[in-house]
Order: C-alpha cells, then sequence, then structure tokens
C-alpha cells in the first residue's frame, strides 16, 4: 500500500476525521496534505510530518505508517478509559435487558394465569376471555416462538 493510500486510510477509517480536522492537529496546509494524498507526489512527504503525526497518534503502528508493514494500529495500546467505561456500561446494559426479558415472561404467565381464574370465578364458559387466554398461551407455547436472546423452551427456566 502507498504512502498516500495508508495517509488516507488513517484519517479516513482508522481516526475517522475529516481532513480538514487532520491539517488542523497535525498542522499541514490542506493544500500541502492534498499534494501528500496524489500518488504522484506523495515522495514529498517529509519524515517530520510523519513523525508528527506520530506523536499526535501514539495508536498508529510506526512500521506500517513508515513502511506499510503490518497493521495500522498498534497491538500493544492499553485500552483508553473510555472505552473500558463504554464496554462497563453495555455488560451492566445487557443485564438489565435479561432482567427485563425475565420479568416480560413472568409477567405474561401472571397474566394468563389471572384472566383464566377471572373467566373461572364468574362461572362463564369459554368466553372470549378464557379463549384469549388459551390462544395466547398457544402462541407462547409455540415452536419457534422465543423472546429475542432467548431459545425456545428457555421462558420456563426464566421463572
Amino acid at each position: 500500500m502507498k504512502l498516500c493510500e495508508r495517509l488516507r486510510l488513517l484519517i479516513e477509517k482508522v481516526e475517522n476525521i475529516s481532513q480538514n480536522e487532520f491539517c488542523r492537529r497535525v498542522g499541514l496546509s490542506p493544500q500541502t496534505l492534498s499534494k501528500y494524498l496524489t500518488p504522484e507526489k506523495e515522495s514529498g512527504v517529509k519524515v517530520e510530518t510523519l513523525d508528527r503525526i506520530m506523536a499526535i497518534f501514539p495508536e498508529i503502528n510506526p512500521a506500517w505508517l513508515y513502511y506499510g508493514e503490518g497493521e495500522p494500529l498498534r497491538a500493544d495500546q492499553p485500552e483508553d478509559a473510555g472505552m473500558a467505561l463504554l464496554r462497563e456500561q453495555v455488560a451492566r446494559l445487557e443485564g438489565e435487558l435479561t432482567q427485563a426479558r425475565k420479568m416480560l415472561v413472568d409477567t405474561q404467565a401472571k397474566y394468563i394465569d389471572l384472566m383464566e381464574r377471572y373467566d373461572a370465578t364468574r362461572g362463564l364458559p369459554r368466553d372470549k376471555l378464557s379463549e384469549a387466554a388459551r390462544e395466547l398461551r398457544e402462541h407462547m407455547d409455540a415452536p419457534g416462538v422465543r423472546l429475542a436472546g432467548t431459545s425456545h423452551g428457555d421462558s420456563d427456566k426464566l421463572n
């Protein structure tokens, strides 16, 4: 991969910033960057410019930037605090979602039970309420019907 391609990849994919933002951070004019991104002019990139890029973006693999060897990001980069916080939040939200699914299944079962009890206490033979409870129970017990994130039959395990 040519240097101009690596610079473009660095800006657009790895750092996900605009060319103007990259120029501002590195201290380049947009015209100079435009030259660096042109295959015919890429040889004009100064080592000092690459050194400055490395200082500003330390997560970039120097072998990749200078020589096109290896991966764009350094393998030895520790996870930053922001990413660690996001991972913790995702784990917490996944736990809350699991609890909410369990509560939904439990609530549905209780609702069906209450509908059937209400119908039975009124002594009504198979009226609309009883029929709705039966249909809902059949639907929940049907093969292939499951809550997102659970396999069929897990609803019994969630109680």
